[in-house]
């Protein structure tokens, strides 16, 4: 993306005398009211919220968290893009339409999303540096972030503010649109978690979100702070995320003390606060919110963990809640009627708050098949769900292409051979990647559940075998490839490298040996939710036997080896390619193959095709120097 320097004076009208060159203490507000009443704020009354506008139009909220830098929401820019020089940021503003005269504008230099993983809104956080620093009046202060370690007990009241109609979903804020305040009490986040997974049997609310309630799904928050008071210090606990608002009303909030590292590597670690809010006691406040349906609508109560009755509408539309009325009119005529057996799946589906040029609906971003080729590899056939811990070295690797005219990614498996560095097939860079953009996740399981054990790390680098050629891997071989890191993993349970078979390892149709990835189970069969990790036992086919199944078609080099059953049915396929597959020697997993080439997946007399691990490991001990796991 193009981020052009763009710079705006300080509006006329600005008093210079209330100027301030020194760093307030974080979290002041001085002309905040000792009584906080009614929807529309008064003016400076939330001194660090922030107004992104987007081609001169508004489209999100945002909260000063330095002179420099703004915090908001990275769907902000899946809306639209992060072309730096079309946005502008205003801070000191009181309404959209009418006078602001203490605010001033900026231009923005960077835009920095959050590390993409499975599901955007897992990492919903984003931070825009300004094109030159702001100077801070009474109506210009930075907020302090809610530091790791901090409590939010439930019934904690919060206030969340943004240009959003808080009473009517349906119509936009009338007059000048002056910024709108609203007081929530929070949801115990196990709790939240517990009832939106019964709800949709999928886990969109983790750990690392806060959820807030009693709010009657206002539309144009995305990005907007939702603070709470320790003492005399405003704190702010979370960034708008997405809303629930059928059958129940909440927003769900990106927790900021679960990003404070993230965000003190992208800015610097001196030049933003972060507090410990810790609320002393549990308010008598229910978790369960009010129901605000039209009197006449049929409700039905729902069991929860608290044995609290909650309200819920069997007539929730059975799409993503977006943003602005008329796209949901739209997103109505994407789902099919169903007969009423398969009505608590559709209606239960989450409404989440997306609006993206191609709408999301609950999947993973587009992604681009590896190939159209039948020898690329995608996924297990055959197989069954791992358990989770149980391949600690697995990688699941997302590689943007370089140069690609549509959007997408591909797919590839591979394993971890030490705290830097990922094993994988060559192939899967046969397009140049984006290693600025491409990612490496470990300790992943489901793709689309709660991150609770994932490690995501940047691509530093990748280091393909010299002799590999794209267009004759088959006749070529050496497919196999190394990605360097940009900063080392940690080593946990479900975080582990692999062993690397040595020459002398000998490895039998009776050896157990497994390979493991996400993708088809089957040609044309993709992986369904939550994507879990796939395993399927495969047997080591004598070469000969092999040789003469692929005679006339591929030529079985030495560094390959041959994995699966004559008669076919378990296999890896689309998806898989780069994957790992071990054998069990003694008590240890070493790594046999590397997922690379192929006929079909499943097919008779087609075994799959892997590179043979123990024929590169001087080629992989030239370039790993960190200690892998060679004897």
């Amino acid at each position: 993306c193009s981020r052009r320097l763009q710079c705006f004076p300080l509006s006329e009208g600005v008093n210079l005398s209330s100027l301030s060159l020194v760093s307030p203490a974080c979290g002041q507000a001085p002309l905040n009211p000792s009584a906080l009443q009614g929807d529309y704020a008064q003016e400076g009354s939330w001194p660090w919220q922030a107004s992104l506008h987007w081609n001169g139009q508004y489209l999100c909220g945002g909260s000063l968290i330095n002179s420099d830098w703004v915090l908001t929401s990275a769907i902000c820019f899946y809306w639209t893009n992060r072309i730096a020089s079309q946005w502008t940021v205003y801070l000191g503003r009181q309404t959209q339409l009418g006078s602001n005269p203490h605010q001033v504008s900026r231009g923005v230099q960077t835009i920095i999303l959050y590390p993409y993983t499975s599901y955007f809104f897992y990492d919903n956080i984003a931070l825009v540096k300004l094109s030159s620093p702001v100077n801070f009046t009474d109506y210009i202060q930075p907020i302090c972030l809610a530091d790791t370690g901090s409590s939010f007990h439930n019934g904690t009241s919060c206030w969340l503010t943004g240009w959003g109609n808080m009473t009517d979903r349906t119509t936009f804020l009338s007059g000048n649109q002056t910024l709108q305040q609203v007081q929530l009490p929070l949801i115990e986040n196990k709790e939240c978690v517990d009832q939106i997974y019964n709800l949709y049997s999928f886990p969109y609310v983790t750990e690392s979100m806060i959820c807030a309630g009693d709010l009657f799904y206002p539309i144009f928050l995305s990005g907007s702070p939702l603070v709470c008071k320790h003492e005399s210090t405003w704190i702010q606990a979370g960034v708008v995320n997405f809303r629930n608002y059928c059958p129940r009303y909440l927003m769900v909030h990106t927790g900021v003390s679960n990003y404070k590292s993230w965000i003190k590597e992208q800015i610097g670690s001196n030049t933003t606060e972060f507090e410990v809010f810790s609320s002393n006691s549990t308010c008598n406040v229910p978790t369960a919110l009010p129901d605000t349906t039209a009197p006449s609508t049929t409700t039905a109560p729902v069991s929860t963990a608290s044995s609290t009755t909650v309200q819920t509408n069997p007539t929730c539309p059975s799409h993503p809640g977006t943003d602005q009325p008329h796209l949901s009119l739209k997103l109505n005529n994407r789902h099919s009627s169903e007969d009423s057996s398969s009505q608590t799946k559709k209606e239960k589906m989450f409404l989440l708050w997306v609006l993206i040029l191609n709408v999301f609906e609950g999947k993973r971003r587009p992604r681009k098949k590896l190939s159209s080729s039948p020898l690329s590899r995608s996924s297990i056939v055959g197989g069954q769900d791992a358990k989770e811990g149980q391949w600690p070295w697995m990688v699941y690797l997302k590689i943007v292409p370089k140069h690609t005219k549509q959007e997408g990614h591909n797919e590839c498996g591979g394993s971890l051979i030490s705290e830097r560095w990922v094993l994988t097939a060559a192939h899967c860079f046969d397009e140049p990647p984006e290693l600025s953009q491409s990612r490496a996740l470990l300790g992943g399981y489901q793709l689309a559940a709660a991150p609770r054990h994932r490690q995501v790390r940047k691509l530093k680098r990748t280091v393909l075998h010299e002799r590999y050629r794209a267009s004759t891997r088959q006749r070529s071989g050496s497919d196999i490839a190394l990605v360097e890191l940009d900063s080392p993993v940690t080593y946990t349970k479900f975080v582990q490298p692999v062993h690397l078979a040595r020459g002398s390892d000998h490895f039998t149709p009776n050896s157990e040996c497994w390979a493991t990835g996400w993708g088809q189970t089957g040609e044309d069969k993709p992986l369904p939710k939550p994507y879990t990790l796939q395993q399927v036992r495969l047997s080591i086919m004598k070469r000969q036997l092999c040789k003469k199944l692929f005679k006339g078609r591929w030529v079985i080099m030495a560094d390959m080896l041959c994995a699966g059953f004559q008669h076919g049915g378990k296999d890896t396929c689309t998806g898989d390619s780069g994957g790992p597959l071990v054998c069990k020697k003694k008590t240890v997993w070493v790594q046999a193959g590397i997922v690379s080439i192929g006929d079909g997946c499943g097919k008779p007399n087609s075994p799959g095709i892997y590179t043979r691990v123990s024929s590169f490991r001087t080629w992989i001990k030239t370039h790993v120097k960190d200690g892998g796991f060679w004897d």
